[in-house]
C-alpha cells in the first residue's frame, strides 16, 4: 500500500511518510502564504526601481531611449555631459 511505513527494525525506517503525518495546508494558509510571496515580491521590485533611479540606470536607459541610441562607451559619455551640462546651469537659489 503507498503511504504506509515499512519497518525493518526498531530504530530504521525505510519507505514514504503516510499521508495522515504530512500537515495540509488550508485555504486560508495557501492565501496567506501567496499574499506575503506578492508581498515580498513588489517589495523587491520596488527597491530594484530605487537603485536604478539613485545611480542613473533609469536615466540612461531614458537618455537611450529618447537618442535612439544602443548601449556604448559613447552613447553613455554623451548621457554623462548632458547630465553634467543640466546640473552646471541649474539655478542655485542661494
Amino acid at each position: 500500500m503507498q503511504g504506509r511505513l515499512v519497518r525493518e527494525s526498531a530504530d530504521q525506517v525505510i519507505g514514504k511518510i503516510p499521508a495522515s503525518c504530512q500537515p495540509e495546508q488550508t485555504d486560508a494558509e495557501t492565501t496567506a502564504s501567496r499574499m506575503i510571496y506578492v508581498f515580498l515580491r513588489r517589495a523587491v521590485c520596488v527597491l530594484k526601481a530605487t537603485a536604478r533611479e539613485i545611480f542613473d540606470e533609469s536615466a540612461y536607459d531614458r537618455f537611450l531611449a529618447r537618442t535612439h541610441s544602443k548601449r556604448s562607451v559613447t552613447s553613455y559619455r554623451a548621457f554623462t555631459c548632458e547630465r553634467e551640462d543640466a546640473i552646471a546651469h541649474k539655478q542655485r537659489c542661494c
